[in-house]
């Protein structure tokens, strides 16, 4: 392996992705979620709290094998400054997403409460259709369009609708086959 191969940022992002993933993987699941990836109950298997998780970071672990992988074709950063200044505004990023996935259901009730005269909480809302989906799918797709605007530089108002599509259909895919999982991040609150 080439000098230049370890100076790829692909290589560092990647290498950054994957020791987060194996982090995750074993030790935050582990310690955070108390039921396994199977469970018996009553005789009968049924799906862990800990296997979705589980099965996304793996996924996030591969992804993070695949990046490095293929860093050997990127060209080698031009000096440590930018790539720093790039990974700050993926954290930054990723930070205002998840403040917006986090807030929007609360704020959307109180302003509901304020128009209305009422006295609602969103704790009590927070696994009613539609509002169970508002702060994750207002946070994704904020997320999708921000990266897609800094890869491509634009983004069209049919990239923003498919990316609303996409955090709808990721929603509606965690949230439909299980009766009692709540969305990120309505388990917090």
């Amino acid at each position: 392996m080439s000098h230049s191969y370890f100076r790829s940022a692909d290589f560092i992002l990647g290498v950054a992705i994957l020791a987060f993933a194996l982090v995750t993987l074993f030790v935050w699941i582990p310690f955070d979620i108390d039921t396994g990836l199977v469970e018996k109950v009553r005789r009968r298997n049924v799906i862990g709290d800990s296997l979705g998780p589980s099965v996304a970071v793996i996924l996030i672990a591969a992804s993070a094998i695949a990046l490095m992988r293929s860093s050997k074709n990127s060209p080698a950063m031009a000096n440590h400054k930018t790539w720093f200044r790039i990974f700050g505004f993926y954290v930054v990023l990723f930070a205002i997403a998840l403040v917006v996935m986090r807030f929007t259901g609360p704020l959307f009730v109180s302003l509901f409460n304020e128009f209305v005269a009422t006295e609602l909480t969103y704790r009590n809302l927070r696994n009613i259709w539609p509002l169970k989906y508002v702060g994750y799918v207002s946070g994704g797709t904020l997320l999708l369009c921000a990266l897609s605007h800094f890869m491509d530089q634009s983004l069209s108002r049919k990239r923003a609708v498919l990316f609303l599509a996409i955090s709808c259909a990721i929603a509606l895919f965690f949230d439909l086959p299980f009766e009692d999982i709540l969305l990120p991040p309505n388990g917090d609150v």
